[in-house]
């Protein structure tokens, strides 16, 4: 009942749609026109672009997961401070070499104690009077992670060394230390 003309002077520039001639039949409510290529097409580019589409997002995310479980902190310092008590301040007071010393040694346990992740090279101690008493010493110590070292395999491994994970735990080590010095 109806037909149509692949002339392209019927229809407008760039347009593959059919134009109809049979006007006064179409369209009829049961029927409908025949696909054409272009429309066919399109719609098959739509389910390519939405399956591509599908592709990335998932990708993405598989990307995002991958970058997250392997994401390096941004903590360039780590802070830790030790109390250690009985210990007579004015000692350190009246001989600074002392108080050299003992920073040093409590470097060397500190890094000894991190599962190899750090040296006494990445580590500052300070010592300061930790109470008004005098019987107390406070260190602070400021760890300078190396390249690669996340601040959570440093915690986790001091974290370890003070419950007595490791070989001797970190409280002993620094009592066995600091015994030796005096």
């Amino acid at each position: 009942e109806y037909s149509w003309s692949p002339n392209p002077q019927n229809a407008p520039f760039g347009s593959q749609r059919p134009r109809w001639r049979n006007l006064r039949s179409w369209p009829r409510a049961a029927q409908q026109p025949p696909p054409s290529a272009y429309f066919r097409r399109r719609a098959e580019q739509a389910i390519e672009e939405n399956k591509q589409g599908e592709f990335e997002a998932k990708a993405l995310e598989d990307l995002n997961r991958w970058l997250d479980a392997r994401k390096l902190s941004m903590v360039d310092t780590v802070e830790i401070s030790i109390a250690i008590q009985n210990v007579d301040w004015t000692r350190f007071e009246a001989k600074p070499e002392l108080s050299a010393v003992v920073e040093k040694e409590l470097a060397e346990v500190i890094a000894a104690n991190s599962d190899g992740t750090l040296a006494p090279r990445h580590l500052a101690v300070t010592l300061s009077r930790g109470s008004s008493v005098g019987w107390t010493v406070l260190a602070e110590c400021s760890v300078s992670l190396p390249r690669g070292v996340r601040a959570s395999h440093v915690a986790t491994a001091l974290i370890g060394a003070t419950t007595g994970k490791s070989a001797e735990p970190l409280e002993q080590a620094i009592t066995n230390r600091l015994a030796a010095i005096a």
